[in-house]
């Protein structure tokens, strides 16, 4: 009887060892991971090969993704501060990525993202800029190439390449309709298929703590009359003027990502899980944007407090001389080094249009340092807010599904040598229930 009764509570032990929930509770990690489009996985522009002493590459290029090591998953992974026990980071993120590369290949280099993130009990998701056409947007109005009779007609000229892929982009968003079928949706069908995927997948579908935070992109521009009406990002040619930066094509940028961020709230909402969350990462970015009215024309370039990568030559800091031929692009269309203008090829800002071994020209409307610490404590704040088991102050009452607080105003040393600083604790804003209008 006492052999019977040993062997039965082993058997019991077993099998609570074994059931999942039991594996997610006794973790000794924290497992998380980071989804998405170069947004998520920063673009690493030297690609493993430093041709400035600095090597910015996260994990050695693999599947030609160009993680940055200084993206948010990266920053996060190296601070120690917010989780209770060793982190178990994956960063699945891939430059280039669409929505479909979440869950499938098609073709694609990187292995589906959701197959690289083991079982976790966070995901942060950063997607749908590529299904929008950002990329090709960014290098055909911020960074056209003269042809031969010169500049493309400027926006908001409807003949001009750069309006036409305005329209292309403003098109894909603004399509509200569900039909499935190819060709008969937007980016909201798109977008609330792939989350509901993600919130679906065999390793977290089962997770009632799981947590997936779906990230807006951030404004680009201030906005308001001011000295980037008459400033160009383009290559500088001594026979042509390229186009200017003027007020209307800021404010048809920044336009555009209102309505992809409304969207993600809007997704968020309809998936009807209050496991996904959407955090607004714009805010942080206030006073970092290019064209702010305190900063000039050639902090565009040079100025670190602009936190959006603009076409400088692959520095991980901007130098601090507006003079220095290795700081950005030169006037009359050549380049530090052997790379011609011709080179480029309508790739600047593109990160679909192939310039791989060329990473620093897609780096241009990425965020630098500042801004991906700055996200990153927006997300750290969102799981100790949410007490997502692993993460500090899990052990305390369960949060509201919604936050209506405002963060505290984030400053960021992008120069410091020390760049992983202890969280700070701030409110956070973050979306999840809100009534929407069709």
């Amino acid at each position: 009887m006492q052999d019977l009764l040993k062997y039965s509570t082993f058997a019991l032990l077993s099998v609570v060892l074994a059931s999942p929930l039991n594996g997610v509770q006794q973790r000794d990690t924290f497992v998380w991971g980071a989804l998405g489009d170069s947004w998520a996985s920063g673009v690493s522009y030297d690609g493993g090969v430093s041709f400035d002493g600095k090597n910015t590459d996260y994990d050695n290029n693999k599947n030609e993704c160009l993680r940055w090591k200084n993206t948010y998953g990266p920053l996060m992974e190296a601070n120690t501060t917010w989780t209770t026990k060793p982190q178990d980071f994956h960063l699945a993120a891939c430059a280039g990525a669409f929505l479909d590369n979440i869950q499938q290949i098609l073709g694609y280099r990187n292995p589906p993202q959701m197959d690289q993130v083991g079982n976790p009990m966070m995901l942060t998701y950063q997607a749908g800029a590529n299904n929008c056409g950002f990329g090709t947007a960014v290098a055909k109005c911020l960074y056209p190439l003269p042809g031969l009779l010169g500049y493309d007609k400027p926006y908001p000229d409807p003949d001009g390449d750069c309006a036409k892929q305005v329209h292309d982009t403003n098109t894909y968003i603004n399509d509200m309709r569900t039909d499935p079928s190819y060709g008969f949706h937007g980016l909201y069908q798109d977008e609330i298929a792939t989350v509901r995927n993600v919130l679906g997948h065999t390793a977290v579908k089962d997770n009632p703590d799981f947590r997936l935070y779906v990230l807006g992109y951030a404004h680009f521009f201030n906005l308001g009359s001011n000295y980037c009406d008459n400033l160009s990002f383009a290559a500088l040619n001594a026979n042509y003027q390229p186009p200017n930066v003027t007020n209307q094509l800021r404010t048809d940028f920044n336009d555009a990502i209102t309505r992809v961020n409304n969207i993600l709230r809007k997704v968020v909402h309809d998936v009807g899980d209050p496991r996904a969350k959407f955090i607004d990462i714009s805010p942080a970015f206030n006073g970092h944007r290019f064209c702010e009215d305190n900063h000039n024309a050639k902090d565009q370039w040079f100025n670190n407090d602009v936190w959006l990568w603009n076409l400088n030559w692959p520095s991980q800091d901007p130098p601090t001389d507006p003079l220095s031929l290795a700081g950005a692009l030169i006037v009359n269309g050549t380049m530090p080094a052997p790379v011609s203008i011709s080179s480029l090829n309508g790739t600047v800002g593109d990160e679909m249009a192939g310039a791989r071994d060329m990473a620093w020209v897609m780096r241009p409307f990425h965020p630098k340092i500042g801004g991906t610490l700055a996200i990153a404590e927006y997300i750290m704040a969102a799981a100790m807010a949410d007490k997502i088991p692993g993460v500090v102050g899990s052990d305390s009452a369960a949060s509201p599904r919604e936050s209506t607080a405002l963060p505290a105003t984030i400053t960021a040393s992008p120069t410091s040598s020390t760049p992983h600083r202890p969280y700070r604790t701030h409110s956070l804003l973050y979306l999840s229930d809100q009534t929407f209008s069709h």
